[in-house]
């Protein structure tokens, strides 16, 4: 438990727990994806199973139990996933045979990722066992939010907050300081996501910048042409353009500001200076409409296009002094 970095509140109330005994028999790991959520779960299990623990509530990571919880294939943890959009009730019954179980000897553990994605009938059928598990048996369900876990659930289980990341250890993981950090809002999973589409990123500030320097706003489609019939790249492109949006919108009201895009400074400029505080707030609906285009499958391209266009009678009334 001592390699995972940040949410060290929750890492000091379970090893608390840990040393006294008194770890709930079902828990409920709450916050976004991205902050550690998992790897805090099987890092609990990995103490229980560890064949050498420390005097300081860690596990060992040498022995045998130990590299098979870092392989997540020990035969004392059962991890749990929806099927399809939710979880089953075939999956709950699973779960009630694992634990009737006692071939293994040691604690028995069952992680549920997407807790909050349980059918009724599912969560109905693994109340009793949840409420309370056999001897040396743990549940730990994980959710981003309360609100989403049927209140049957939630009632029978101890709830554990988890926070975003805290900028220092992001850097600290990925070992950088630029935009990364400032957008992926302290979660892990979404900056290595980010990272990931850097290529995808200059393309959209590609099309931004020939927009800027073109008669024509055909030049700038032309350079999301290729991608934005992708969903994945069309909802990617939509959250970046929100972002610079933002960024530019901030600019605008309090100059010198810090932003997130810092490495587009004067693609920034260009903007605050060619456009108002309405044109703007005008382009961040824009971007929010092109993330609910893809969610509704609507033409993309068509919209992408309708989009520049509009950008570009903006900057001519602004020549024409409109």
């Amino acid at each position: 438990m001592s390699m995972i970095q940040g949410q060290d509140a929750v890492k000091k109330k379970l090893l608390t727990a840990i040393e006294k005994k008194r770890l709930p028999s079902s828990m409920l790991f709450l916050g976004p994806s991205g902050v550690g959520k998992q790897m805090m779960a099987w890092a609990v299990a990995q103490i229980f199973l560890c064949e050498n623990p420390s005097s300081s509530q860690e596990a060992c990571g040498q022995c045998g139990n130990c590299h098979r919880v870092a392989l997540h294939q020990n035969e004392n943890i059962l991890f749990v996933e929806p099927r399809g959009t939710a979880i089953q009730v075939e999956q709950s019954r699973q779960m009630i045979e694992f634990f009737s179980s006692r071939l293994w000897g040691k604690a028995r553990f069952i992680i549920i990722n997407e807790a909050h994605r349980f059918n009724v009938q599912a969560a109905n059928a693994l109340l009793k066992v949840l409420e309370e598990p056999p001897p040396e048996s743990y549940f730990i369900l994980l959710a981003p939010t309360k609100a989403g876990v049927l209140p049957t659930i939630r009632s029978r289980t101890q709830v554990f907050p988890f926070g975003t990341l805290p900028k220092k250890t992001l850097q600290s993981l990925l070992q950088r300081t630029d935009w990364v950090i400032e957008a992926a809002h302290g979660r892990m999973d979404l900056a290595q996501t980010l990272l990931e589409k850097e290529e995808w990123r200059q393309v959209v500030f590609g099309a931004l910048q020939e927009l800027l320097k073109t008669t024509s706003p055909r030049k700038a489609y032309a350079a999301l042409e290729e991608n934005i019939r992708d969903s994945e790249f069309a909802l990617f492109a939509a959250q970046v353009l929100q972002l610079f949006f933002r960024d530019v919108f901030l600019r605008k009201r309090v100059p010198g500001c810090s932003v997130i895009h810092k490495d587009q400074e004067s693609l920034l400029q260009a903007f605050v200076q060619t456009f108002s505080i309405e044109d703007i707030l005008t382009f961040f609906q824009q971007a929010i409409n092109l993330e609910k285009a893809v969610h509704s499958h609507w033409d993309k391209g068509l919209f992408m296009d309708q989009w520049l266009h509009q950008i570009e009678d903006l900057r001519t009334h602004q020549r024409e002094g409109v």
